[in-house]
């Protein structure tokens, strides 16, 4: 999925990302196992802002919330 972050709440463990290419909103969990890299270094949550572009592996589980595996940050929030 690529697309833009809408929010990021790494204490509630929240990130909402509009998907670029289907145009829908996708809600993920996100934890301290959740890989985040930015200009070819691990950078954090901290590096996640609303407005910037995104491309997130998530597990997508029946049941449960899906939960963001990795996420590139493509570009950041202006």
């Amino acid at each position: 999925m690529i697309g833009r972050v809408e929010t990021i709440e790494p204490a509630r463990r929240l990130l909402v990302v509009a998907d670029t290419q289907k145009g829908e909103r996708r809600q993920m969990e996100v934890n301290a196992e959740t890989e985040v890299v930015g200009c070819r270094a691990v950078a954090g949550l901290s590096a996640l802002r609303p407005g910037g572009l995104v491309r997130v592996k998530y597990l997508d589980r029946v049941g449960a919330e899906p939960e963001a595996q990795s996420i590139l940050v493509l570009e950041p929030a202006r």
